[in-house]
């Protein structure tokens, strides 16, 4: 009997080849104007080759003034598609599908890459935080980036790449507009869930009348923040079905964020480094689009148990891929 960790999956009408992803990578080899490498695509390629069904690629800023990492990728232009069509038709001629991540840093802006401070719904001062690296961001801005989002999925559908991940993950724009922490405007854009949710279905709207309907798009979230008052495993529920009901083909889960406690404090607690996945399962029991997980997984029998208890769709590896680039060959 096949393994269930090397049957294909369906997301939208888009056959990935085994439940094997490669997560999202900071690795910083693009140049500083955001044009891939040959060692971007080497890198990926690499990936593909070592039997990854699905390969994300690093986050793509929507705004060419912020960026994750200086040497982070763009599609801000329309010069820049050439190179990422490269990498798209080698990835192509191994039978794997990559998507584009995309994203605005927010928060979680490099500094060294621009001197503007990173955009926020509300300031929120925390021990790391101050004003300084904080702006509130305008309606006029949020429009812009709404569109922003809307022209880099066009150009990054011309380039081949076969969907894209909307990521809203840690300090990133829409995680802050999603939170009830650092978004507290009084205007359309904050307040209840539903208001803090309208930035999100406004992309949605922007990206699909780019891309058209059969183009798999998916969002990228926290399982929960640990800070209050954070989101809980229940609102993440509750958020990925509005996703759902908007449109949304699939949903990649991350685990626990929590901005206000160390990494080693929390792996002392069993939190942020558990290889606890209930939240997975929660999640996924109320969905019926699939949903992947973007964790740290060292042994293969547990990775094809996730999958055949509903936890996950597909299992998305971080540091097993970067360690490891033939990964799904050795289980």
């Amino acid at each position: 009997m096949e393994n269930i960790m090397f049957s294909s999956l369906m997301i939208g009408k888009t056959k990935i080849k085994n439940r094997f992803g490669m997560s999202s990578q900071k690795n910083c080899l693009s140049t500083l104007h955001g044009y891939l490498t040959d060692r971007n695509v080497d890198f990926i390629v690499a990936r593909a080759k070592g039997g990854f069904g699905l390969l994300f690629t690093n986050p793509f800023s929507v705004d060419p003034d912020y960026k994750c990492f200086s040497f982070d990728p763009s599609l801000n232009s329309d010069d820049q598609i050439p190179s990422n069509q490269i990498v798209t038709r080698k990835i192509h001629e191994l039978d794997s599908k990559i998507f584009i991540t995309i994203t605005h840093p927010g928060l979680d802006c490099s500094i060294s890459y621009s001197d503007k401070p990173g955009l926020t719904p509300t300031l929120t001062y925390t021990n790391y935080l101050s004003s300084y690296y904080q702006q509130v961001i305008t309606i006029n801005e949020i429009k812009k980036i709404e569109t922003q989002f809307g022209s880099i999925a066009k150009r990054a559908k011309i380039a081949g790449y076969d969907g894209l991940l909307i990521s809203a993950r840690k300090l990133s724009l829409l995680s802050l507009f999603l939170s009830p922490w650092y978004n507290q405007r009084s205007d359309d854009y904050g307040g209840s869930k539903e208001k803090r949710f309208r930035i999100i279905a406004e992309i949605y709207k922007k990206v699909r009348k780019e891309v058209g309907p059969d183009y798999p798009m998916g969002l990228e979230l926290d399982a929960t923040q640990l800070f209050p008052p954070g989101r809980t495993v229940e609102d993440t529920a509750e958020l990925c079905k509005d996703c759902q009901d908007l449109g949304f083909d699939y949903i990649l889960l991350n685990r626990h964020f929590a901005a206000e406690e160390s990494h080693y404090n929390l792996a002392k607690k069993k939190i942020y480094f558990s290889q606890d996945c209930d939240f997975g399962k929660k999640i996924k029991a109320s969905l019926s689009i699939p949903v992947l997980l973007n964790t740290a997984f060292y042994d293969f029998n547990q990775m094809e148990k996730l999958i055949n208890d509903k936890y996950a769709d597909l299992l998305c590896l971080g540091t097993e891929s970067l360690a490891e680039p033939n990964y799904p060959k050795f289980c």
